[in-house]
């Protein structure tokens, strides 16, 4: 049970309700008559000052001290599913390294004319 209606304003179409558990907005109550039949079906706003909370009636009649019990809770949107990049393809295979069979060392540097130092 998440309260009692205190409340209820039939011209604007809400109920106040103090409530023992605070539901998220959008979750739908329903009032239910001392016979425990269902009176009206209510729907929670963001308004809320705890332990009151505030309900638009979405259809029925409800009654002062009538208690409240949660029917739905609000559906949370799935948040989307993640985008993945593609594999980029394979790199080509690099060329194995020279065994050093080939090695040409680099030339010598010529030397310096007289005088003039090395660079």
């Amino acid at each position: 049970m998440v309260g009692n209606i205190s409340l209820v304003n039939s011209k604007v179409g809400f109920v106040l309700i103090e409530s023992r558990t605070i539901p998220p907005a959008g979750t739908i109550l329903k009032s239910l008559s001392p016979k425990e039949t269902e009176t009206a079906t209510l729907k929670v706003t963001f308004e809320r000052q705890p332990p009151f909370i505030i309900a638009d009636i979405i259809k029925g009649t409800p009654y002062p001290g009538e208690p409240v019990i949660v029917a739905e809770l609000p559906h949370t949107p799935k948040a989307p599913a993640p985008i993945i990049p593609p594999v980029s393809p394979v790199a080509p295979p690099v060329s194995p390294v020279d065994s050093g069979a080939n090695f040409q060392p680099a030339p010598a540097p010529a030397p310096a004319p007289d005088g003039l130092p090395m660079p």
